[in-house]
């Protein structure tokens, strides 16, 4: 007697074996796509984090500040644990890191704080454009750019040096010419007087 082809079910499960191994990959795949994502935003936050502290902390005067905050971020970007996922995989790519005053491209409530100083960087994930088979593009543009994002780190900055011993000659200034304070060791002009300063200004 010869068998129906169209009610025959022999092999039925391999299709479906085929057909859940295919979904089931395709699960995997995003999923280990979004926690390198997630995993890298952490380690670049961590870059911007260890930058902006560096940037933070008093010194000279705020452009040497800004040269120990990019030698920080280079040292942690060159570090082979963390370029190989920028340069060779081309996963992720960073874009040119942003240092100091922010404030003109992320304006503060309050004008009179320093609130946007720090360091800032945007971050390309380009290993989350991608086809999955019946899960279709995780982008509608299909341009292969993946997604961006701004990561950003700030601690403020303490007066430097150069700033606390100009504010501390014009507080002497204002004292003499505002307040008549005539002390005789400065013989009415500022010669023979120097700052020191204790970061405290």
């Amino acid at each position: 007697m010869k068998k129906n082809i169209l009610k025959n079910s022999d092999g039925i499960l391999t299709v479906d074996y085929l057909f859940a191994i295919v979904l089931a990959m395709g699960f995997m795949v995003i999923l280990f796509s979004l926690s390198m994502t997630l995993t890298m935003v952490d380690v670049v936050q961590y870059m911007t984090f260890s930058s902006a502290r560096v940037y933070s902390v008093a010194n000279v005067n705020e452009a040497k500040s800004i040269e120990n905050a990019k030698e920080k971020f280079s040292q942690l970007y060159t570090d082979p644990r963390v370029r190989s996922m920028f340069d060779k995989t081309k996963w992720f790519v960073l874009s040119e890191p942003e240092y100091g005053d922010l404030t003109n491209i992320y304006q503060p409530t309050n004008p009179s704080r320093n609130t946007f100083y720090g360091v800032s960087v945007g971050m390309n994930a380009k290993m989350l454009d991608i086809k999955i088979p019946f899960y279709g593009s995780t982008s509608t543009k299909n341009d292969g750019q993946g997604f961006s994002t701004n990561i950003h780190t700030f601690l403020g900055r303490e007066p430097s040096t150069e700033e606390c011993q100009i504010f501390s000659g014009k507080r002497l200034e204002w004292l003499i010419n505002e307040r008549g304070y005539n002390h005789p060791d400065l013989r009415n002009n500022l010669q023979n007087y120097k700052n020191i300063t204790d970061n405290g200004c």
